[in-house]
């Protein structure tokens, strides 16, 4: 069946939307399971320095994990637009690709974040610094991701494309969550602390995940064309 580019880009959209609440949901789960507690408590109390560096190392996987999880869910999304394709190729791709980028940026991003937010003045009144912060994390996201996706997914030759659609895509997301945690009153309003989180989840997932999807869906319609025109081989790694 023949995916038209509008259809590709709805489906990007509402495929990584369900990525990035995917990707959420799973980390919490992790961390909240008590697995990674566990690891690092038959590491002994009088191995201070150990149970330390185990700890960082603990929460860089967690976040991987999570992260892999939502990229199982970016790989089902992207085989659904470029259906000739190999299914195990996307899945093993998302999952790789957003685990990675997870994994290795989330708490240096935060604590970039936090260092920026402690001297940066007049931030409050003024929305361009959070708009500029998260478009370079969004940015830095898809730099990541969208390499480790394309090498993964597509011949060398190809790779521009989604790797570009990637890096475009998350920064226009990192943008607009820049403007919506600029102004938080949207979360603080909620009825529950709750549903605060479950609104910031879904929010979040939306914001950050779906423009970037509806790019790649763009990118991946070309690419099954030019499957579709030249054979499997021609794109395939």
């Amino acid at each position: 069946m023949m995916v038209t580019y509008r259809r590709s880009f709805l489906i990007g959209l509402a495929g990584f939307t369900l990525s990035g609440i995917a990707s959420n949901l799973a980390t919490l789960l992790i961390f909240a399971s008590g697995l990674l507690g566990f690891v690092l408590k038959l590491v002994p109390e009088e191995q201070p320095l150990v149970r330390l560096w185990l700890g960082v190392i603990l929460a860089f996987v967690g976040l991987g994990l999570g992260g892999a999880a939502g990229g199982l869910v970016r790989g089902y999304t992207l085989q659904r637009v470029d259906t000739q394709a190999s299914r195990k190729r996307y899945l093993a791709g998302g999952a790789f690709a957003s685990g990675i980028a997870y994994g290795v940026l989330v708490i240096p991003a935060l604590l970039f974040i936090s260092l920026v937010s402690i001297y940066n003045v007049g931030a409050s009144t003024d929305p361009a610094s959070f708009v500029t912060l998260f478009t370079l994390v969004g940015a830095l996201f898809g730099l990541v991701n969208g390499l480790v996706l394309a090498l993964l997914t597509v011949r060398l030759r190809y790779i521009w494309l989604p790797w570009l659609a990637n890096i475009l895509g998350s920064a226009a997301g990192g943008a607009l969550i820049g403007l919506l945690i600029w102004q938080p009153e949207w979360i603080a309003a909620s009825s529950s602390k709750l549903v605060a989180i479950g609104l910031f989840l879904v929010v979040s997932g939306l914001v950050i995940n779906a423009i970037a999807g509806g790019m790649l869906g763009l990118a991946y319609a070309w690419l099954a064309r030019e499957r579709r025109s030249f054979g499997d081989a021609a794109v395939a790694p």
